[in-house]
């Protein structure tokens, strides 16, 4: 246990810097780029990021369980590495001319070559992330300070380069380096497991696998990325800057729920590969514990300061986009729980078929929705059809996994919490706005006091016996450290 502990506390903190930092770009970008601009940016950027999804094939899914099996046999660990990434680098190279054809062929996309180029050097050098690697070899503490480092470098460059609505090319850039940047250092430092004696490679024998998680990924790229392309496409840049709007703020929190299940990944591979039942259910009820404990306040919280969080976040222009966050909020919640569902029970368990069935329908219902409401509705309309869609999938995983686990884990305090949260955290937002006016003063005092009190109700009135041990626990670390 004191291995995941330590796993996760680098996890966290890289993901809490993903979520933090957000929060300080975002609001000087939306209001440089605009609505429009915005809208743009996230068009080129989404339509690079299909084709990534594309050229990563289920390497990101497949290659954490592979890895993570063969870690301790460096003979077998070379060769694995070497074959996934060689599959890698062939995806990356062909998807690169077919994102080449679309940009120099089809309207809209050949209006700005030269943005789309830029953008899609992200698909060429696609093979250069290796997170797959690193996460099956239990590598946090590496991942999480080259990731650091770059953020923090990617966020002065926004600042010093991005000065007004014209350097959407320089924004772009940015963006780029934020990548590229990453997976570089993480390739370049891991060469030493390229072993050049691991004998005749077998490429085929990850074919089959490889694709059956792709087709997940592609399934759910359908309204993770394609939902935005499709936005963009039947309406226009402004409605897809109030949707990145919506997106970014109501998402901000959701690397810092699915930390723990990032952490256990590799954990509950191997569990699931010895069979070892009382450790996936240990491992089961803690992230299950975990979200249930942030994720509900914070679904809640982002849908009553919704109007707060735009006004604050990006700006009076942004508007539009109180009511698609408001619909997204609970977004927090469903992919936390799908995280659980599918990453940490069935794809571990060699389950994707099932996961894939709840995938394809809820990106069916994204597709129907967002081609039957946008027209009419708008941001609205594809905020509805991404919630929709999360809705059916997470809960077609949960049937899977009852139908597949023996899992004991406890609904009932889920469902309370949601109730007196919501009635707790909309009183406080009443009580605030009744008092003051402006955002960044509603937000100051009534995040605070709700963060307070949820966490002493759970504490003192659920008695929740693992937070107050988790507390009690760095209390006396730090009293230790001091001393």
């Amino acid at each position: 246990m004191g291995e995941i502990r330590k796993n996760y506390f680098y996890n966290v903190v890289v993901n809490v810097l993903n979520s933090l930092l957000p929060l300080v770009s975002f609001p000087y970008i939306s209001r440089i780029l605009m609505p429009d601009g915005m809208g743009k940016a996230q068009f080129i950027l989404n339509v690079a990021q299909y084709f990534v999804v594309f050229a990563a094939l289920g390497i990101p899914l497949y290659g954490v369980r592979e890895i993570a099996k063969v870690k301790h046999e460096p003979q077998t660990l070379g060769k694995t590495f070497r074959e996934i990434l060689l599959l890698s680098g062939c995806s990356s190279l062909i998807l690169s001319v077919c994102y080449l054809l679309l940009i120099w062929t089809l309207h809209p996309f050949n209006t700005a070559p030269g943005l789309y180029i830029l953008v899609g050097t992200l698909v060429f050098f696609n093979f250069l992330n290796i997170d797959w690697f690193l996460s099956g070899m239990e590598l946090f503490k590496q991942m999480s300070i080259r990731s650091i480092v770059i953020k923090v470098l990617s966020l002065l460059g926004l600042f010093l380069l991005v000065k007004d609505k014209g350097d959407l090319e320089k924004y772009l850039s940015v963006t780029v380096f934020s990548f590229l940047g990453y997976h570089l250092w993480n390739f370049f430092d891991s060469r030493k497991y390229f072993v050049r004696d691991a004998g005749k490679l077998q490429l085929g024998r990850h074919i089959k696998p490889i694709l059956l998680n792709f087709s997940v990924l592609f399934a759910i790229s359908i309204y993770t990325v394609f939902d935005t392309v499709l936005l963009g496409l039947l309406a226009d840049d402004e409605s897809v800057g109030y949707y990145a709007a919506a997106v970014k703020i109501s998402k901000v929190l959701i690397p810092v729920i699915t930390s723990l299940g990032v952490v256990v990944l590799p954990k509950l591979s191997i569990a699931m590969h010895t069979d070892n039942q009382q450790e996936i259910q240990y491992l089961a009820e803690k992230s299950f514990w975990y979200i249930n404990l942030l994720a509900v306040p914070a679904f809640l919280g982002l849908f009553v300061f919704a109007k707060e969080f735009i006004a604050l976040f990006s700006g009076p222009a942004y508007e539009g986009a109180v009511v698609p966050m408001q619909l997204l909020s609970p977004l927090v919640v469903l992919i936390g729980l799908a995280h659980l569902f599918a990453f940490q029970l069935l794809i571990p368990g060699k389950k994707e078929k099932s996961y894939l069935y709840a995938v394809v329908m809820g990106s069916i219902c994204c597709l129907v929705l967002n081609i039957t409401l946008v027209p009419h509705y708008g941001v609205i309309g594809a905020a509805t059809a991404n919630l929709a869609a999360e809705f059916i999938i997470t809960l077609t995983a949960f049937f899977f996994v009852k139908h597949f686990f023996k899992l004991n884990l406890t609904w009932s305090s889920f469902f309370i919490r949601v109730v007196y949260v919501a009635i707790m955290f909309g009183v406080v937002a009443i009580g605030c706005r009744s008092v003051v006016s402006e955002p960044f003063f509603i937000l100051g005092i009534g995040v605070p006091v709700c963060f307070i009190l949820y966490f002493l109700v759970v504490m003192y009135v659920e008695k929740d016996a693992d937070l107050r041990n988790f507390v009690i626990e760095q209390f006396h670390r730090i009293f230790r450290t001091k001393w």
